[in-house]
């Protein structure tokens, strides 16, 4: 047998190079069979331009049998008929069948074969045949076809899933440094409000409540477009997302309403707790000092810790090398959101260590606006800021040289309380 991922147009089917003699001896379930009349030739089954599709083929490239159809495989085309359907095929394979030396003429698979189906005798073994088969060959049953396909099914599944666990994490993240600076910028009224009486615990709960409806109008948003991301996912790219695994059968979108309820709470946990983390910090910081400084909640000088983030890294490096479990990677995806928590909690460490090494801006200023020419500055050994030099032009103005007052200040220097000059003796 020779099997081919053939296409006609958009849509995909396995292609089947069938010897139709010994098929029905093996598998019968893949002799097509003609539509009845009055024309219908019993060796449709041996015409080189012959195709038969089951069901769900014909559903997907939207034929019927007498209809022509122009196949792609191998990277050749032809044109086919279709001669009649594939009754004993099972619901949901897309699989079209023809005449093995066509195949093979027509595809460029002349002398190769992919499959030998065998039947089995009552009581005998499969020793006998793997003697005689190639080292390259392995041995597959209707079994262990069920478990090879249950197990790869398995792995999309749980891949996907730490994907949107992935996700919901990063999404946390940004939901925490969006929230930390809303609450920076309210700092200042925050205070005003617990000077007027309201408790810190206020305070926690208030933003706690924009977390909350945050969380729910989000995750209500993730739940409507991820399913409406699935579903044109699955309608263009198929259940395998493309690869070609589950490209004989057709996959449709189920809705599992313990995963959608799972992740809808945990993404507003998400939202509630970056939103009290930095609300509980606010509150912490006394209403005098929050009144008389807008800049940030925690002191600029106080000392970043770096441990926690290098033994999250660490932790996530062992993990990454310890064993499956079950044949699923939990250990790895434990090692993924470990490394990628580590990275965020060191972000503070790195934007310090870096931010250090820079000179402060201020300083920078003074530079740029020290007077021309720059001789002078370097003469002076300092830079003098636009101020002090708008205040010496201002005392050449009113006839001093900087040391003496202004004649304004000087007149009324002169003069009594009232304001009449005092007679000069």
């Amino acid at each position: 047998m020779v099997v081919l991922r053939a296409t006609a147009g958009t849509a995909r089917f396995t292609l089947l190079g069938l010897d139709v003699i010994r098929a029905a001896q093996v598998t019968p379930s893949l002799i097509g069979i003609a539509p009845a009349g009055v024309d219908r030739r019993t060796d449709a089954a041996f015409d080189g331009q012959a195709l038969f599709l089951s069901s769900a083929a014909l559903r997907v490239l939207r034929v019927r049998p007498g209809d022509a159809l122009t196949v792609a495989a191998n990277g050749k085309a032809t044109q086919l008929r279709v001669a009649g359907a594939l009754p004993g095929v099972a619901e949901g394979q897309a699989i079209g069948v023809v005449d093995i030396a066509t195949v093979q003429w027509r595809f460029g698979r002349l002398g190769r074969l992919d499959r030998i189906d065998v039947k089995q005798a009552d009581g005998t073994s499969t020793a006998a045949l793997t003697a005689i088969l190639p080292r390259d060959a392995t041995i597959g049953t209707s079994a262990s076809d069920a478990t090879r396909s249950d197990a790869l099914s398995r792995a999309y599944r749980v891949n996907l899933d730490m994907l949107a666990l992935v996700a919901l994490l990063t999404g946390g993240f940004l939901v925490f440094s969006a929230r930390s600076l809303s609450v920076a910028r309210r700092l200042r009224a925050f205070a005003l409000i617990r000077t007027l009486g309201l408790p810190r615990n206020g305070i926690i709960a208030t933003v706690a409540l924009e977390g909350l409806a945050i969380g729910l109008i989000g995750s209500s948003l993730g739940l409507l477009l991820g399913y409406a991301v699935a579903y044109a996912a699955l309608t263009r790219f198929g259940g395998d997302l493309g690869a070609g695994y589950f490209a004989d059968g057709s996959v449709r979108l189920a809705f599992a309403p313990a995963a959608a309820v799972g992740f809808f709470l945990l993404g507003v946990f998400a939202a509630v707790a970056g939103s009290v983390l930095p609300a509980r910090i606010a509150a912490r910081v006394a209403p005098a000092a929050a009144l008389r400084n807008a800049g940030d909640m925690i002191d600029p000088r106080t000392p970043v810790p770096w441990i926690p983030a290098a033994a999250l890294i660490a932790v996530g490096g062992v993990a990454a090398q310890l064993p499956a479990i079950g044949g699923l990677p939990i250990f790895g995806f434990a090692s993924m959101a470990l490394i990628l928590a580590g990275g965020i909690a060191g972000m503070p460490w790195l934007a310090r260590t870096v931010g250090a090494t820079r000179p402060p801006l201020g300083s920078q200023r003074r530079q740029r606006s020290c007077d021309p020419p720059s001789s002078w500055c370097a003469r002076a050994g300092r830079h003098r800021p636009v101020r002090d030099r708008r205040e010496h032009r201002a005392d050449d103005r009113d006839g001093g040289d900087g040391d003496q007052l202004p004649r304004r200040r000087r007149r009324m220097a002169r003069s009594d309380p009232v304001g009449r000059p005092v007679s000069a003796r």
